[in-house]
């Protein structure tokens, strides 16, 4: 079973509605919605307890013979939650696509040790971790605070909200570990080809 955990930022919850109305993601992801009304966006324990609940209260057992897939869509604050989440959830399920939105200032390195092997989770394969910029500046100046991923920037640059409540509107650049462009694209199509929906270099093997 393949889940999607969506961690919103500190927003009105409208807009992650209209997030996942834009994605329009197909019936096959199961999708899990941090409800940040609730859950403060920045805990990851509350999250990972959150996913839990969901689960049980859908009888899915992670332990069961039915492998879980879990894919993580941060937004803003919402991207501490997600990364810290996926950490605590490392032996329980297979983890997926990391996707990081607009996380500006959220260091990547420190959990980046665990992703690269050194302290190896049960359970393989290891996540790969996306990220998603509203302009160049952000993206250049957060690429210095950490790893370098796959990546998307808006190109024009858009607002810090729009990103996150517009996907489908905003064009940019899918740029790779090296930083080159690999294509043109919208953030809608980024993030779906991330998760797997779509065939695209954004979700071509890499090799570190």
């Amino acid at each position: 079973m393949i889940y999607l955990v969506i961690c919103p930022g500190f927003h009105a919850v409208e807009l992650t509605d209209r997030t996942i109305d834009r994605l329009d993601l197909p019936a096959s992801i199961h999708k899990i919605i941090v409800p940040t009304d609730r859950v403060f966006p920045c805990d990851p324990v509350s999250i990972a307890n959150h996913i839990e609940r969901q689960m049980a209260d859908s009888s899915v057992i992670p332990a069961s013979k039915a492998p879980i897939k879990l894919n993580f869509l941060g937004f803003s604050a919402g991207t501490i939650g997600a990364l810290g989440a996926a950490w605590l959830w490392r032996d329980r399920a297979q983890l997926g696509a990391i996707i990081l939105c607009d996380g500006w200032g959220v260091p990547i390195l420190p959990v980046w040790d665990w992703f690269t092997n050194r302290q190896q989770p049960r359970i393989a394969p290891m996540p790969n971790l996306y990220r998603v910029s509203h302009d160049r500046w952000t993206h250049d100046t957060w690429s210095r605070m950490g790893i370098a991923t796959p990546s998307f920037v808006a190109d024009p640059e858009v607002e810090h909200l729009t990103l996150w409540s517009d996907p489908d509107c905003i064009l940019g650049d899918s740029i790779d570990v090296a930083g080159q462009t690999i294509a043109t694209l919208s953030a809608k199509d980024y993030i779906r080809q991330c998760l797997g929906c779509d065939e695209t270099p954004a979700n071509q093997e890499r090799t570190y």
